[in-house]
């Protein structure tokens, strides 16, 4: 139902009604099993947009994944460094590849010419359905490439694909 009342000189109301039913099926939480192998590995997330970064981060703090983050290409690159060199290396790299400055791509190239970081499993988040990209990210050995928005389920399943331990 759709309602318009107009008074010239004062404005308009519009108002409407819906009715909706309940979902029938709620999002399921991933099993104990699912995220086994996942607790208390190390995850950087770089991405230069906040909200993006925290919905990340609340996403794998939720598998019990310790993320740190960063919002600039150079800062990610700085802190695989400080982690290779304090002796915990992060294993998996969430990389957005639209940034300002230094894009994903180029921190892939960085992080695969330094041998010590090459070691990094690279998953690609982006909001650009580019062929080209996905091809050179493939060329650089990324391990995932994935649309955003990424549904949690796909992001768990390409992790654990990623890592080895599943799907």
């Amino acid at each position: 139902e759709i309602g318009l009342h107009s008074t010239p000189g004062s404005g308009s109301v519009f108002a409407f009604t819906v009715e909706l039913k309940p979902a029938v099926a709620a999002v399921a939480e991933p099993s104990l099993a699912s995220i086994d192998g996942l607790r208390g590995l190390p995850v950087l997330i770089i991405d230069d947009n906040s909200t993006a970064r925290r919905i990340m981060r609340e996403i794998v703090m939720r598998w019990g994944m310790v993320p740190s983050e960063s919002s600039s290409g150079l800062g990610g690159l700085m802190m695989l460094e400080d982690a290779f060199q304090v002796g915990n290396p992060f294993r998996l790299v969430l990389l957005d590849e639209r940034m300002p400055g230094m894009d994903g791509l180029e921190v892939i190239e960085r992080i695969r010419a330094n041998a010590r970081l090459a070691g990094a499993s690279i998953m690609m988040l982006t909001s650009d359905d580019q062929n080209s990209s996905a091809a050179r990210c493939r060329l650089f050995g990324v391990n995932a490439y994935l649309i955003k928005p990424v549904k949690p389920s796909e992001l768990l399943s390409a992790i654990r694909r990623v890592l080895g331990n599943g799907e």
